[in-house]
């Protein structure tokens, strides 16, 4: 594998820091690996008439923020974890073309005895305008930087277990096996806690922790083929990773349409979720979209 993520900075990440803008090429190489890497043919992903084939999937922006979210991380990068994303979509990103990505940490806050960074990131085209915005909590361990992280049990966290499905109109879901073999792929052979036993060994846990970006592809891969292309020009999404998906774990993306053309702003609502084969939910969360005409 290649070598793992940039460098981290000198010091701890501050409140307003920011970042100069790094470049992002939306490729032909990371498209197919995000397909490899969620075992699917891009034929099986959302496609609509108003688009053409040189749209890329709504979660590549997932790829570009990973170019920049990095250097917000603390310095003691010991058992971190994703908990928390969410996205507001407002064009494609099309094969081809190349987009400035910038990055502001807004907030710095604690949570069950960790710290999270709280980093907003703007994706624009090369008009300037904002194609997508996305807003990253990472959280980190403050005082252990050794040995094993303590890892909650699912059966404990009162909820996540067994997750009571909304009311609403189901949405068709999504399903994967997920394999070592597919996270090297999905992440372009980089070493590091998503790809690597080794990698994961030296942060704190037992096994590779399978990329949260994996996770969430699956549910933004559900929602466009559900909303199709109101969700690259308008879709918004809000969800918090609740447990951790290992290799080898089936994992299934679930929603139910909760407000469907019935909101003010005339906008779809649906509840999504994320489960293993044994009902442990792994992200619980939100979506919206522009109502389209019936």
């Amino acid at each position: 594998m290649t070598s793992s993520s940039p460098a981290l900075p000198d010091r701890d990440p501050e409140v307003g820091d920011t970042i100069e803008p790094v470049s992002f090429d939306v490729s032909e190489t990371r498209i197919e690996a995000y397909f490899q890497g969620l075992d699917m043919a891009p034929a099986e992903s959302a496609s609509d008439s108003a688009f053409d084939q040189a749209v890329a999937p709504s979660m590549l922006v997932g790829t570009a923020e990973d170019l920049v979210i990095r250097r917000f991380f603390l310095r003691n990068v010991f058992g971190n974890l994703w908990i928390r994303q969410q996205w507001s979509f407002r064009e494609p990103l099309h094969l081809g073309e190349r987009y400035q990505i910038d990055g502001e940490v807004r907030d710095i806050y604690d949570y069950r005895g960790r710290s999270v960074v709280l980093a907003e990131v703007n994706i624009e085209n090369a008009a300037g305008a904002i194609a997508a915005t996305g807003r990253h909590h990472q959280s980190f361990l403050v005082e252990q930087s050794t040995g094993s992280v303590d890892l909650r049990s699912p059966q404990k966290k009162e909820g996540c277990r067994r997750y009571r499905r909304p009311e609403g109109k189901a949405i068709e879901g999504l399903a994967r096996t997920i394999s070592l073999e597919m996270c090297g792929l999905f992440f372009h052979g980089k070493a590091n806690y998503h790809t690597s036993r080794s990698s994961a060994e030296e942060l704190g846990f037992s096994d590779v922790v399978v990329g949260g970006r994996m996770t969430l592809s699956l549910v933004t891969e559900m929602l466009q083929r559900h909303f199709g292309a109101s969700w690259w020009q308008g879709g918004e999404i809000d969800v918090k990773f609740t447990n951790i998906v290992w290799p080898g774990d089936r994992i299934s993306a679930n929603g139910v349409l909760t407000a469907a053309g019935e909101s003010p702003a005339g906008r779809d609502q649906a509840a999504v979720w994320v489960e293993k084969d044994d009902g442990t939910v792994v992200l619980v969360g939100s979506a919206t979209a522009p109502s389209q005409p019936n």
